[in-house]
């Protein structure tokens, strides 16, 4: 079976001539299906695991916001009952 070298691979992935671009040191790229299988595993756990997280924070927030409605619309039905009282007894 053929293999291209690592320093040609490494040279395609990381462009020759954009040197900021290219790490300090030369990794290995995965050579075998398994490692590379592993390696994409390994990337779609941490993803699985970012969104749970990011998922968790939004509904967190998503009740934080309902909490503060329904709060605020307690002190504007407490107003507007206060001001009607305030206006009926003014009446009277």
């Amino acid at each position: 079976m053929f293999r291209p070298s690592t320093r040609y691979l490494t040279q395609i992935a990381y462009n020759k001539e954009d040197k900021e671009a290219r790490p300090r040191k030369q990794h290995t790229i995965p050579m075998t299906l398994r490692e590379l299988s592993q390696a994409m595993f390994a990337f779609q756990d941490s993803v699985d695991s970012r969104l749970r997280s990011i998922e968790t924070l939004l509904l967190t927030q998503q009740w934080q916001v309902e909490e503060i409605l329904e709060y605020t619309r307690e002190q504007g039905t407490r107003l507007s009952m206060g001001q009607v009282l305030n206006k009926a007894n003014v009446r009277d």
